[in-house]
């Protein structure tokens, strides 16, 4: 009939099985417990990553308006008007990466300088509520630069 020898290996087999069931169980509910962090950091990696490509967008919108305001005050009459006034001007643009991006450049007459020097200020921003000024919640950048007379 039944050998007492092999009815115990038929058992330790069984136990065997059933502790490597558990580890397995185990392993899993490591591997998840780790997982979730590691999922979270992906996540806010991802974030992050738009933000840069956002504000990288921002610069772009804010060189680029900088370039152009010092391009137009190379002109001596441009650059006298602008010496006896302060000018802000405001205007709407867009890309594929943020489609409502407002930048607004201010030219200012340094009048602490000694020499004719104007202050220019620009500041782009990504504008969500579309209510032309730029709100707390949006995020901007500002570059500013001095340009001398011609």
């Amino acid at each position: 009939m039944f050998n007492r020898h092999h009815r115990s290996s038929i058992c330790q087999r069984f136990s065997r099985r059933a502790a490597t069931l558990v580890e397995v169980a185990v392993a899993v509910m490591l591997l998840t417990v780790l997982m979730v962090p590691a999922i979270q950091l992906l996540a806010q990696s991802g974030d992050a990553q738009r933000e840069r490509t956002d504000r990288d967008e921002l610069l772009f919108h804010a060189e680029n308006a900088i370039e152009a305001a010092r391009l137009e005050l190379r002109d001596p009459t441009a650059f006298a008007a602008a010496m006896t006034r302060e000018r802000i001007r405001i205007e709407d643009e867009s890309s594929t990466e943020l489609p409502r991006v407002r930048t607004r450049d201010r030219v200012v007459p340094d009048t602490t300088a000694l020499a004719p020097v104007l202050l220019l200020e620009v500041e782009s921003w990504n504008e969500v509520n579309r209510n032309r000024t730029r709100d707390g919640n949006e995020p901007f950048v500002t570059l500013r630069t001095a340009v001398g007379q011609p």
